[in-house]
């Protein structure tokens, strides 16, 4: 069993407001600049909204549990037991000081969790199905929102930010994965299938275990205009070096591309040949396992 960290999130924030559709910024915490509020105090309620991006997570993992930390820096209300539940978003949302619309979330919350005077410690609540989803696709990655399934009495805690200063603090997912090279000694195919854009800019496929793998990236293009791929390898998920030499795909060709060097991790990049000129590829990647 592996366990992957990713910490901080790409976004964090609060609604606040008596009808809960202004983002506001939150007062200077003890931990540091900013806290995020959940609950209710006098007539404002909050929501915390937050998201991760799950990038960094190899292709082919199998992931057994996945929770979300947060570290719980003041709570006003210790004689008042509190259910907090957490949400999955359906919609939107950007991080911003003004009046905005509060996302759509789920109706069901993931997990629920019973506060009364803790304080100065991390808590945790369960997303392993969620994550499993958004590392699927089956669900888009909007984050998930922090609110009190009781709305209507004081019960107004805070949670450390992205922001604070000190980042032992930040919350985090913690993703708890099945190592693959372990699993399964039995020969299994690869074919996986993406749909991308070559844009202006490079850009990459999700990085791929090449220890484990005998495959090859077959790249066609399906546009109108010429577009480039290259192959990077690395031995960490974060330090890369460009395999191969850059290849012109020109409309309706196919080129691959199959490692040489003995690294952990792979990865394609793509992008169009002239600027302005985009161009949609399909990426297919097949083989099996050794």
């Amino acid at each position: 069993m592996t366990i992957q960290i990713i910490k901080p999130p790409i976004m964090n924030t609060y609604i606040s407001g008596s009808d809960i559709h202004k983002l506001m910024c939150s007062p200077p915490g003890r931990y540091g600049s900013r806290e995020l509020l959940i609950g209710k105090k006098s007539a404002k309620t909050n929501r915390t909204l937050i998201q991760f991006d799950l990038s960094s997570l190899p292709l082919f993992l199998t992931i057994t549990s996945s929770t979300l930390h947060i570290f719980l820096s003041c709570n006003e209300f210790p004689c008042i037991e509190k259910s907090l539940g957490i949400f999955q978003i359906l919609s939107k949302w950007a991080k911003k000081t003004h009046c905005t619309k509060e996302p759509l979330i789920a109706s069901a919350p993931l997990d629920v969790i019973r506060i009364t005077n803790q304080n100065d410690i991390f808590v945790s609540l369960n997303i392993t199905t969620l994550v499993q989803n958004w590392y699927t696709n089956q669900s888009a990655n909007l984050g998930i929102m922090l609110k009190m399934l009781d709305e209507s009495t004081n019960n107004l805690i805070g949670l450390c930010s992205r922001e604070c200063e000190d980042s032992q603090f930040w919350p985090y997912l913690k993703v708890n994965i099945k190592d693959p090279a372990i699993s399964d000694k039995c020969c299994k195919a690869i074919d996986l299938t993406l749909y991308v854009v070559a844009k202006d800019n490079a850009n990459y496929t999700r990085s791929l275990n090449i220890l484990l793998f005998n495959y090859s990236y077959l790249i066609v293009n399906n546009g109108l205009y010429p577009a480039l791929v290259y192959l990077q390898v690395s031995c960490d998920g974060t330090h890369w070096q460009t395999e191969s030499a850059v290849k012109t795909i020109a409309t309706g060709e196919m080129v691959s591309c199959v490692p040489d060097t003995i690294t952990k991790y792979s990865r394609l990049c793509y992008q169009a040949q002239d600027m302005d000129q985009h161009t949609n590829l399909t990426i297919h990647i097949q083989g099996r396992t050794y």
